[in-house]
């Protein structure tokens, strides 16, 4: 048996105490550190909303500010208006109201280039892609593609344009400089890169991703194509469409114009006998939580082997400018190398090419059909009176009443095999009995008259109703 002294039995006895009562004091210390957690977190929950309070003041303060200086006088002076490029592809749509205000004695349009980002992509950049084909068109600009936004955005104020033109509604597709919220110092103006909204767009959730955009509501005038499409915005929209104006759309006209005038066939032609001219036109919503119009995953191989087999045919591809990007992106649905492989098989056809960063007005002019899976192209095709075919995806949103109207014109089919046969048809001679509507359909878009003086119109009424 173990004997213990009297000393060492009492310290046994106090490290037993000590071990039965360190749950408790666990307990205690736990409790403690609990009770300040809640004060730390209050102490932060406090901060924070101390924090976002002087945000919202600021806010405010500059909302006040670019308010001001968005209504300054214009009287004696010519009205400065500045057009900020990063969408080339969409150029079509202001170039001719931009050539229209030079001429102007009382405009000074200045255009600029931006960087953008579009679906898919990591990083901004373009700019000195936009850069070279407004070169290349001879339009002089300024260049605001700064690697720092900001420092754009300061020349952009140094400039202090009277109204500004930005091409996209969405803010993610340029710099934060040049975010809706920076550029209220001036009167935000937008012409549409499509010709009009074909689409249900409200079904994409709470609020209208187009219509109801941020950007739809701060600006001080919309230009729409059709009165279907006001009223469309109307619908759907917070202000109402009490800032959208009906004035028919640019692009119309000048397409047509353009198209005629630089008609061109990026595919070597074939000196014993000329073959039939496709645009393919594939559209980069190719998941399910945007429009869900893009087919391309499924079906370019499809196409490849077409290209193969079809000799007597050429076939050009004109990308959405954001397809590649989103095709590939990180959990998207093809891999680069898949991607750079098929353009390999692609351009080493003789009987393929491919088209990008705008200029397509000559090639719908020089071709045959269009083959896409939508959206715009469907409606910009029939400028030029020839089939459109149309590659439709069942789950795709609805199209609009000025979408219903539009797609009057075209030819639905459920893939490629149907596409063929009709090409097939036509090429054996019948007639397109869709041609009467697409004629109808550009009438109705033109029914406004000359876009460029409407809106131009429209801009001294209202600068001059605010100074009245």
């Amino acid at each position: 048996m173990l004997y213990l002294s009297r000393k060492k039995r009492k310290a046994a006895r106090q490290l037993k105490c000590n071990v039965e009562a360190m749950p408790q004091r666990f307990d205690d210390i736990s409790s403690q550190l609990t009770a300040l957690d809640v004060r730390q977190n209050e102490q932060n929950l406090y901060f924070q909303q101390q924090l976002h309070n002087l945000h919202q003041q600021l806010h405010n303060v500059k909302q006040i500010g670019n308010l001001i200086a968005a209504r300054q006088p214009v009287a004696g002076r010519k009205i400065k208006v500045v057009f900020l490029v990063h969408h080339i592809e969409a150029w079509d749509s202001i170039a001719d109201l931009y050539q229209s205000m030079l001429e102007k004695e009382d405009f000074e349009p200045v255009v600029a280039t931006i960087n953008r980002r579009f679906p898919g992509e990591a990083t901004y950049g373009f700019e000195p892609v936009v850069h070279e084909r407004l070169q290349e068109m001879g339009v002089k600009h300024i260049r605001l593609g700064m690697e720092n936004s900001w420092a754009g955005l300061d020349i952009l104020k140094a400039i202090a344009p009277d109204i500004i033109f930005r091409q996209s509604p969405w803010d993610n597709d340029v710099p934060a400089a040049f975010h809706t919220d920076e550029l209220r110092f001036a009167r935000l103006c937008y012409v549409s890169y499509a010709v009009l909204n074909m689409l249900e767009t409200e079904a994409i959730g709470k609020e209208d991703p187009v219509s109801d955009s941020y950007w739809y509501r701060s600006c001080w005038h919309i230009f729409e194509a059709t009165e279907p499409g006001v009223e469309h915005i109307s619908h759907n929209s917070a202000r109402a469409a009490q800032n959208v104006l009906h004035t028919g759309h640019p692009k119309v006209r000048r397409l047509v114009r353009e198209g005629a005038k630089s008609s061109r066939w990026p595919v070597p032609e074939d000196k014993e006998r000329r073959r039939v001219r496709i645009i393919w036109a594939p559209h980069h919503s190719l998941d399910t939580r945007w429009f869900r119009f893009g087919m391309f995953h499924l079906m370019y191989k499809e196409m490849l082997e077409w290209a193969q087999t079809a000799p007597d045919m050429d076939i050009v591809l004109h990308a959405h400018p954001a397809l590649f990007s989103v095709l590939t992106a990180e959990g998207g649905f093809i891999t680069q190398a898949e991607l750079a492989a098929f353009l390999a098989e692609w351009d080493a056809l003789p009987n393929t090419g491919r088209i990008a960063a705008g200029n397509y007005a000559g090639v719908m002019h020089a071709s045959d059909y269009l083959v896409s899976d939508g959206i715009s192209f469907l409606m910009e095709y029939q400028f030029f009176n020839k089939p459109v075919i149309f590659l439709e995806r069942p789950d795709h949103i609805a199209f609009s009443e000025s979408g219903e109207k539009i797609i009057e014109g075209v030819h639905r089919v459920p893939g490629l095999e149907a596409a063929k046969a009709l090409i097939a048809r036509f090429e054996a001679g019948e007639a397109d009995p869709l041609a009467q509507k697409q004629k109808d359909n550009v009438a109705w878009l033109n029914a406004q008259g000359d876009a460029v003086e409407n809106i131009i119109t429209a801009i001294r009424e209202g600068i001059a109703a605010e100074q009245a």
